[in-house]
């Protein structure tokens, strides 16, 4: 079920577009010691969504990367056209039935540990300092990856960094039919 607090409109979407406004949001919110870096190739794939929602948990993740990167660091946000059988860094792959559209959000900050990213989709934790923390919280960003028909994977290493990887279904279309 859609978040009640979220208009509940699902239409076509180019995620490119979005990730790009997103970048540019941020970039201009986040401090100059974090490097931002796009690649987002042109002929991604649309998906449906609801436009409100998509930004808030790109957001979510990008929010959570720049409080993980207090002293600086690189912040990457990479989009792929997926298709079951392409090979792909996509973890999730096997789990994926049919084109999708993937999304990674990665930084080099300080990680998520072990014990915190086992309960992280679970409970409404976060790893920053209290009161800094200004997303949705995971469990309703995997509340909205999952409305959407989408997978959400996190990969973090302590010290290095964390990956978030969304997938979300590609409208069936001539460039995306399997």
């Amino acid at each position: 079920m859609l978040r009640p607090d979220f208009s509940p409109e699902i239409l076509p979407l180019n995620i490119g577009l979005l990730l790009n406004d997103v970048a540019a949001l941020v970039a201009a919110m986040f401090p100059e010691d974090i490097r931002i870096v796009k690649v987002i190739p042109r002929d991604l794939w649309q998906v449906a969504g609801n436009l409100r929602q998509m930004e808030q948990v790109f957001f979510t993740f990008c929010s959570n990367a720049r409080d993980a990167m207090s002293a600086g660091g690189t912040l990457t946000l990479r989009a792929s056209n997926f298709r079951p059988g392409m090979l792909c860094t996509a973890t999730v792959s096997a789990a994926l039935r049919g084109p999708h559209v993937v999304v990674e959000i990665a930084d080099t900050g300080t990680g998520i540990g072990p014990d915190s990213l086992e309960r992280i989709v679970l409970q409404r934790i976060t790893t920053t300092a209290s009161g800094n923390s200004g997303g949705l919280g995971f469990p309703t960003v995997l509340d909205v990856v999952r409305d959407l028909g989408g997978v959400l994977d996190i990969r973090a290493t302590p010290v290095r960094g964390t990956t978030f990887q969304v997938c979300f279904p590609a409208i069936e279309c001539a460039d995306s039919a399997a």
